[in-house]
């Protein structure tokens, strides 16, 4: 449905996407229902690891499109768990203002944990605040750089207060029912939280197999877990970037330095993240031919008002060339 390729990989029945060509909100939340029940029978007796994001390339649905899939249905449980469902709360088009207003009245929370009152539309966006606060715990493990999961509930209010204002103008119920009669996605609740989960849940799977960084790669002692990521997508090492900070070369450096050059054999682009922060230092470009060096945006900022960040800024690119 979102255009996310297919693992090469099988893929065992718990873990097939019976969402992929579905479109209609009723069918999408009946899906929902037949699968997150044996998707958690399958964690609760081991056959899966849990929470998805913690997997590995060995392990079973160990690849990006089942820890995405997965890491969604974990962050939908909540709102499929909420007692005395009220369905059109989410997916009917007279119903949206009730359900917009009461979510945007209700005081955000930081809980994974969520005690329901009974009453669906209190309970409704409890459970969805408590979804969005699983992908932020999810993208924490999972190593996904912090500015693609910042202020995840504010930014996700914002989407739901410009969906108010879309149901406030007149006539918005018969053109809501004319997008979907054209496959068309209105500002449903329904959709704007499957959305939201969606591309949060995306990110989480790429940092879980790929890693934000090469930090993690090395954490693991391996480059293997990047080249077998290579193999799994199918891509050509040239499409890969990358990015490692300076941390890498603090411990075991002749080991990192080992891996570094190997992975840059291969075809892969190696690039040197926030360059001029924390313990930079001039011998890391020597020791290491890095393809690019990204320098830290406190200087790039500045680089028009200050005259002595315009000069790091001209060094590092001079070093870079040289």
């Amino acid at each position: 449905m979102f255009g996310w390729g297919r693992s090469k990989k099988p893929v065992p029945p718990a873990a097939e996407a019976a969402t992929g060509k579905l479109f209609e909100p009723l069918a999408l939340l009946s899906a929902l229902d037949k699968l997150l029940p044996r998707y958690l029978k399958e964690t609760d007796e081991g056959r899966l690891v849990y929470p998805a994001c913690k997997r590995g390339l060995g392990d079973t649905d160990g690849n990006v499109r089942a820890i995405w899939e997965h890491t969604r249905l974990e962050a939908c449980r909540y709102f499929m768990m909420v007692p005395r469902r009220d369905v059109e709360l989410l997916v009917y088009p007279a119903r949206q203002n009730e359900m917009i207003e009461t979510f945007l009245r209700e005081a955000p929370h930081q809980e994974t944990v969520v005690n329901f009152e009974g009453v669906p539309l209190k309970d409704y966006p409890l459970a969805i605040m408590a979804g969005l606060n699983w992908l932020d715990h999810s993208a924490l493990l999972a190593g996904v750089a912090p500015d693609k999961f910042r202020r995840t509930q504010r930014e996700f209010r914002r989407l739901v207060a410009l969906g108010a204002r879309w149901w406030a103008i007149e006539g918005a119920g018969a053109r809501c029912n004319q997008m979907l009669a054209n496959r068309e996605t209105p500002p449903l609740m329904f959709y704007l939280v499957w959305q939201t989960y969606t591309r949060l849940a995306k990110e989480i799977a790429i940092a879980s197999i790929y890693g934000s960084s090469l930090d993690r790669a090395i954490e693991r002692d391996r480059e293997q877990v990047v080249i077998s990521a290579l193999a799994n997508s199918g891509l050509p090492p040239k499409r890969l970037e990358l990015e490692i900070t300076e941390s890498v070369f603090l411990a075991e450096t002749e080991a990192n330095l080992a891996i570094l050059h190997q992975l840059r054999e291969l075809g892969v682009s190696i690039a040197m993240d926030d360059f001029g922060t924390g313990y930079s230092s001039l011998s890391y470009l020597r020791s290491f031919p890095f393809d690019k060096i990204k320098i830290d945006r406190s200087f790039v900022k500045d680089l028009a008002k200050r005259s002595d960040c315009a000069a790091i800024v001209r060094a590092i690119s001079g070093l870079g060339r040289s």
